[in-house]
């Protein structure tokens, strides 16, 4: 057994609606403690039900019946907190070979908030965003339109003279 520390990073939605000294600090357990006892921890502390919480890392859940061990988290690690109904997002550059940014959302966002979120409001209207070859509308939901584990390209709409 060892003791490790892990940060808690809770996602934007988390952090409106329970935002508490303890979340997004760091916690120290025994590499055997069970995702579901981290769980019940952050339930006690910051008074989000165990029950409505997912743990991922790198964009992955991570099981409630398996140790922090198990699951390969090491000292250090940062762990995504986001509510139990959200989906992991990819988004990329056309050009580019690796995801720009990644999110966690929440299935009654839409397209437009992704846009807002990586490019601010001023200049979302400058991008569109693509899914498996089809033009997403600003107004789709990210549920039932984008699955989790959507790869989504955005592509400028502003053309060089």
């Amino acid at each position: 057994m060892t003791s490790i520390s892990v940060i808690i990073k809770p996602s934007d939605d988390v952090m409106k609606t329970k935002m508490t000294p303890s979340t997004g600090k760091g916690y120290r357990f025994l590499d055997t403690v069970k995702i579901d006892e981290v769980k019940d921890d952050i339930e006690s502390l910051d008074g989000i039900s165990a029950s409505d919480q997912v743990l991922a890392w790198k964009g992955n859940p991570l099981p409630n019946t398996k140790s922090l061990r198990d699951c390969g988290i090491l000292d250090g690690y940062e762990l995504q907190l986001v509510y139990v109904d959200s989906v992991f997002v990819r988004v990329h550059d056309p050009d580019a070979n690796k995801p720009i940014s990644e999110f966690w959302m929440r299935p009654k966002d839409t397209v437009q908030k992704i846009k807002d979120s990586m490019y601010g409001a001023a200049n979302a209207g400058n991008y569109f965003a693509n899914l498996n070859g089809s033009r997403l509308k600003e107004t789709d939901t990210i549920s039932p339109t984008i699955p989790s584990g959507s790869h989504i390209y955005m592509v400028s709409n502003v053309h060089g003279g």
